[in-house]
Formats: structure tokens, C-alpha cells, sequence
């Protein structure tokens, strides 16, 4: 097959999904947001990685419909929607 040759396929989105939590910071965010709404703030010092790092992932886990954010007064509270067990 060529290089440059897309393939189809029926499942696009469970693709993106699974692409995307192959990230092992991104599947970090989910494990800690399975039992706790946490503030952007509390995941970036349990993940470890930049705010805007974490929030490029945020965005891209909330597209594919993977986590929950809700506003708490001036915070922002996210929740896994996935269930990792």
C-alpha cells in the first residue's frame, strides 16, 4: 500500500479515541477523573505536564466526548466519562 493511501474506516471516531488515549498523560487525566471533579489546577499537579499541555488534551478528550467539564463558580471541574475499570 502507498505511503500516502488513507484508509477508510467505518469507526473513525473510536480510532481518534483510542489514538488519543494512547497518550499516557492523557489516560493519567482519566484515571484521576474517575471518582473526582478536579479543577484544571489539580490535574496539572498530578499529571506533571504544562497547563497549556493539559489543556490542549482537555480540549481534544472533550471533542471525542471523553470527559465532562462543568463550571464551579470561576473554576473549571472535569470528569472522566469513561469507565477504566
Amino acid at each position: 500500500m502507498a505511503p500516502n493511501t488513507k484508509i477508510s474506516l467505518k469507526n473513525e471516531e473510536l480510532y481518534e479515541k483510542i489514538r488519543l488515549i494512547n497518550n499516557k498523560s492523557v489516560f493519567k487525566i482519566l484515571e484521576i477523573t474517575q471518582n473526582n471533579k478536579l479543577k484544571i489546577n489539580e490535574i496539572v499537579k498530578e499529571v506533571k505536564i504544562a497547563r497549556t499541555k493539559i489543556k490542549s488534551h482537555l480540549s481534544r478528550m472533550e471533542k471525542l466526548n471523553l470527559i465532562e467539564k462543568t463550571i464551579d463558580g470561576k473554576y473549571v471541574r472535569v470528569k472522566s466519562k469513561m469507565n477504566l475499570n
